[in-house]
């Protein structure tokens, strides 16, 4: 295996994965909250209507990424030695 080759992709895997944990994380972190602690809203009534399934899709998304990730950085220091 070329190493120069796993070097580029592992780089560009690891730059990818930390640039979706940041946009998961300003999504629905501070900014989100930020905005809504500004707005003052009177309204008591809460409907449960929302859906988890595009939350739960992408988690999965999000962690089979990592594990992809993880497992060939292992590959890539099993095969350097």
């Amino acid at each position: 295996m070329n190493y120069d080759i796993c070097y580029f992709f592992l780089t560009i895997v690891l730059y990818y994965e930390r640039e979706l944990i940041n946009y998961f994380i300003t999504l629905k972190g501070v900014r989100g909250m930020a905005k809504a602690e500004l707005k003052k809203n009177n309204k008591t009534e809460i409907e449960d209507s929302s859906s988890l399934k595009g939350t739960l899709a992408s988690v999965f998304l999000l962690g089979a990424f990592i594990v992809v990730t993880w497992v060939s950085v292992y590959y890539l220091f099993v095969d350097r030695f």
